[in-house]
């Protein structure tokens, strides 16, 4: 048997939080899953996303944002993020047009994320090996 919990990244429900967030996080939680990550946040703050998986009986342990989203607004997302109780921020692969100089990017970013908060950071990949 499997020790670890079931997650879910809520991307694969994207079509159903729009239209009733905290019923499709109830059943998500009702088909087994007990860890999410985050697809978007649907215009609520970190309290109310938060009190939504809380009252579904979800944890929502991780995000990603693409590296240009990440870049502008890193100290906004990483303070959302630990409002929501996040353990993960995830910094999609680069772009496959200019695998360099986005690499060197997403490292300065992950750096900062490092030196400045206390969220770790994962890889993550899009059909892109490395």
């Amino acid at each position: 048997p499997l020790r670890l919990p079931i997650g879910l990244q809520l991307y694969s429900v994207r079509d159903l939080l729009p239209r009733d967030f905290d019923g499709t996080l109830r059943k998500v939680r009702e088909a087994g899953y007990t860890e999410v990550e985050a697809a978007g946040y649907y215009d609520k703050s970190a309290t109310e996303f938060r009190k939504a998986m809380d009252a579904a009986g979800l944890r929502c342990v991780s995000t990603h944002y693409a590296l240009g989203m990440l870049r502008p607004r890193l100290d906004e997302l990483i303070e959302y993020g630990h409002e929501l109780g996040l353990e993960y921020i995830i910094c999609p692969s680069p772009v496959r047009r200019d695998p360099a100089g986005q690499i060197h990017g997403r490292a300065r970013v992950e750096r900062a994320v490092a030196a400045l908060h206390d969220v770790d950071r994962r890889p993550f990949s899009h059909g892109w090996l490395r």
